[in-house]
């Protein structure tokens, strides 16, 4: 077995966008015959403790495609020019204006894919962010998404709202947008504006998204594992959208300027009704299931428990309250009070 670490965020700054990036696409290449592509990272966890979402494509081409962009992240890892190695053109790209036909479940669809981010992909290949909002903006009807991570800053020194102003549009053209967020997004601490100097939290930008027209926006929240805790699991990590119900996209980025703009991703765009489907069938799981709630506007939201340290932190803060309470009489409060209590975290 050969093993190569490359530093991604090294070589997406090549044209000084300002924001380190890392090698976050996950794939196989399998005897050049076949790929997978989805949300997975490569352990455990997202075998059986993580919620994920992946396509299997048994095409040659596909394969192809797909080492293209492999060995270049090879040759970069080698000490390659990155600017020289995704500056010659593609070999055979499928992309959206040469889609390949496929078969799903006996159905014929076709299918196209993108990479990330712009500027480290060959000359020929979509990017995964233009064909991500082209999605967005050709759709008619319903937009149904579901993602671990949504942000318009992240490691960005400022806001980038490219995705963010498609959503919105498309809502406000009367598409109905109907989106899933993992609890992992929410909870953020404030940041300042490098350019103001005022002071802001990420979290608002995701309830004003949710209060944009036509468009709902559920928080999920999957339960413990009933064995113990396990560090940086149980979470909706998949990252998936379709439109209209016959068009779908699945990606391995999450939805912010560091993952589309300077890390290295990989997304299949699929065309046809029973492409879309399946994801509607995901989809739909989720948005009716028992784990969601409603994005609440009022509510000030903490941040998810992801590490055993924090997990014990949490566990001696309970039991330092507990003692307390125990030692003291009981307080009083009005209904108002309590319920303002109540808003305060989930």
């Amino acid at each position: 077995m050969d093993l190569k670490i490359i530093n991604f965020g090294k070589y997406a700054n090549f044209r000084n966008l300002k924001s380190g990036g890392i090698q976050h696409s996950k794939f196989f290449i399998v005897d050049g015959k076949e790929v997978y592509v989805g949300s997975q990272n490569f352990d455990w966890r997202s075998l059986k403790h993580i919620h994920e979402l992946g396509a299997r494509i048994k095409s040659v081409a596909a394969a192809e495609n797909f080492a293209q962009i492999f060995n270049g992240d090879w040759e970069i890892a080698n000490g390659g020019n990155a600017v020289e190695l995704f500056g010659k053109k593609a070999a055979s790209p499928i992309n959206s204006k040469n889609r390949r036909g496929a078969l799903l479940n006996g159905d014929k669809i076709e299918y196209s894919l993108a990479f990330g981010p712009r500027g480290l992909v060959n000359p020929g290949f979509d990017s995964e962010i233009d064909a991500f909002i082209d999605l967005i903006k050709n759709a008619k009807k319903t937009l149904h998404g579901q993602v671990m991570s949504y942000s318009l800053d992240e490691y960005y020194p400022e806001k980038w709202t490219e995705l963010n102003d498609a959503i919105v549009a498309a809502g406000k053209r009367g598409v109905k947008v109907e989106l899933v967020f993992a609890d992992w997004t929410l909870g953020k601490k404030n940041k300042k504006d490098p350019k103001t100097g005022v002071k802001f939290n990420p979290d608002d930008d995701i309830k004003a998204l949710g209060a944009s027209e036509n468009v709902n926006i559920k928080i999920s929240s999957l339960p413990e594992y009933s064995e113990g805790f396990i560090e940086f699991a149980r979470v909706e990590h998949l990252k998936y959208m379709v439109a209209d119900g016959d068009k779908g996209y699945i990606s391995t980025s999450n939805w912010g300027p560091s993952y589309f703009l300077t890390t290295r991703g990989a997304a299949v765009i699929l065309y046809g009704k029973s492409a879309g489907d399946i994801l509607e069938d995901v989809f739909s799981k989720a948005w009716n299931g028992p784990y969601v709630s409603d994005l609440q506007q009022n509510w000030k939201y903490k941040s998810v428990v992801r590490t055993q340290s924090q997990k014990d932190k949490e566990e001696a803060k309970k039991q330092k309250e507990t003692g307390n309470a125990a030692a003291e009489p009981a307080q009083v409060s009005s209904e108002d009070e309590t319920a303002a209590d109540a808003g305060e975290g989930k």
